[in-house]
């Protein structure tokens, strides 16, 4: 069985190199997007986006500064946000309408909607890689805010979480009761 080993302190740090060299790497990167390859099977890493997908929140942008997510989001079939997802794999994604002003999405300073988009595809024998797209879209029509790697890189936080959680053999739900537990 492959199991993940490495602290979550290095996966994010590892995320946020990768994305910040995503962001100068050329043409065929762009700065929107958050790519990583996990060495996990597809069908685990699948689920865990699932569940992160459908979580209810944005992780890592605020409305407000006393908070530190943005609650009321939910998965969505698609998003006219993003072109159309024809590659191998799934695209899964999230929204949140009516957010004000979301924190970590450049020049955002009207009410809209936060979507994300999460591409998972299968890459190589017990390999999967990830692709996290964010953006604020204004309701207004006259903007478009790409997120500044903050929200991608706290949204694989969540999703490495949960792979950490499976491969140690821990329930996928929290708050789940530990069913060898004595009283």
């Amino acid at each position: 069985m492959n199991v993940w080993r490495f602290p979550m302190a290095s996966w994010l740090l590892t995320c946020a190199l990768v994305w910040a060299g995503s962001a100068t790497a050329g043409s065929r990167s762009r700065p929107d997007r958050f790519t990583i390859a996990l060495p996990d099977p597809y069908d685990r890493v699948l689920d865990a986006v699932r569940d992160v997908a459908s979580d209810g929140v944005i992780h890592g942008s605020a409305q407000y500064e006393s908070e530190k997510e943005i609650t009321g989001a939910s998965a969505v079939e698609s998003s006219p946000a993003f072109a159309r997802w024809t590659g191998s794999g799934e695209a899964l994604y999230k929204a949140r309408p009516k957010t004000i002003a979301p924190s970590h999405f450049e020049g955002s300073r009207d009410i809209g909607t936060v979507m994300l988009r999460f591409i998972v595809e299968p890459a190589g024998p017990a390999q999967t890689r990830i692709t996290i797209d964010a953006v604020f879209v204004e309701d207004s029509g006259h903007g478009r805010h790409l997120s500044q790697g903050i929200v991608e890189i706290a949204e694989f936080g969540e999703i490495a979480k949960r792979l950490k959680r499976v491969a140690g053999g821990e329930p996928q739900q929290k708050g789940a009761p530990d069913a060898g537990a004595t009283k």
